[in-house]
């Protein structure tokens, strides 16, 4: 343990050094070293954003990002934070099958859900469903629906709902255009 603590402040005072460099290959090394060796959940998160900062602004790497914040992801499932910032990472890496896969391996590892997890198996779902993985997609949806059936059914009612509501939208719309068109000839003609 002694041996693990003189690693990690070695690291951290590496750290500082390579920063006045510009060094950011080994600035990253010092954290994935510190990482490596850190118990403190908070700690953790803290090296695991700065990294992953690193990785999208000095290399442009933004898979390797994206992969770094996947590991926030299993730091604390729930942290819708994370989420947002995981599939703000995958549109740039243009990797939203691999955040299906990131969430749905997290999701595997839970055991009983909560709503937090329920909403990520619907947004799970949703992304296999849009690459064209119907099962997988259907295996999530089903769990987001096993955990809340009535909000399930309420959120289905309200888009077939808003569709039906949209639809009679346009269809009134069309006929407010075309009395005022005939409004508009007669008042021309007259």
């Amino acid at each position: 343990m002694q041996q693990h603590d003189h690693a990690a402040r070695a690291a951290e005072m590496l750290e500082g050094v390579y920063l006045a460099k510009l060094d950011w290959r080994r600035v990253m090394g010092t954290l994935d070293a510190r990482l490596g060796v850190s118990q403190d959940p908070d700690e953790r998160r803290t090296l695991l954003r700065r990294l992953a900062k690193l990785h999208e602004e000095q290399e442009e790497n933004y898979t390797a990002a994206l992969e770094t914040t996947a590991k926030l992801l299993a730091e604390d499932i729930t942290d819708e934070g994370t989420w947002s910032e995981l599939e703000r990472l995958a549109r740039v890496a243009n990797a939203e099958g691999r955040l299906a896969d990131i969430f749905a391996g997290e999701l595997a590892k839970v055991t009983a859900d909560e709503p937090a997890t329920a909403r990520l198996a619907r947004r799970t779902g949703e992304l296999y469903e849009t690459h064209k993985e119907a099962d997988k997609a259907l295996e999530f949806y089903r769990r987001a629906y096993a955990f809340a059936p009535r909000r399930a059914k309420a959120a289905s009612s309200r888009r077939s709902i808003g569709s039906s509501a949209n639809r009679a939208g346009t269809r009134t719309a069309s006929r407010c255009t075309a009395r005022r068109s005939s409004t508009a000839t007669i008042r021309v003609s007259g």
